[in-house]
């Protein structure tokens, strides 16, 4: 039996953060990621960084991509609404990465 760990182990997967949009396309183009998501989130909640308990209108997303053979987890949190998203992925699309948009609240019935 091998003693080395699998590629896909909890042990080695990990998470990049990355601040800039520049610096997410960057990477996921250097690791030859195909589609980014765009998981969105507007509506009101908690604003974690404010002092006290806050809660707001939120209007934010995050660009997310997946590299499977290094189970590598791109995240790019973003502040902004539907026109910032639009011009994300935009720019997303003409760099030539497939983009799915996706809202935390979205549910599907599957049968």
């Amino acid at each position: 039996m091998p003693e080395t760990a699998p590629e896909s182990t909890p042990a080695n997967r990990a998470a990049l953060d990355l601040p800039d949009p520049q610096q997410f396309i960057a990477k996921a183009r250097e690791l030859g990621v195909a589609t980014v998501v765009i998981a969105w989130q507007e509506e009101y909640g908690q604003v974690l960084d404010a002092p006290g308990v806050v809660y707001e209108r939120l209007a934010q997303f995050a660009l997310l991509a997946y590299h499977q053979p290094t189970s590598t987890i791109l995240r790019c949190p973003q502040a902004g609404d539907r026109a910032a998203r639009r011009v994300l992925a935009e720019q997303l699309r003409a760099t030539g990465f497939v983009v799915e948009e996706r809202t935390r609240n979205e549910v599907k019935y599957r049968t």
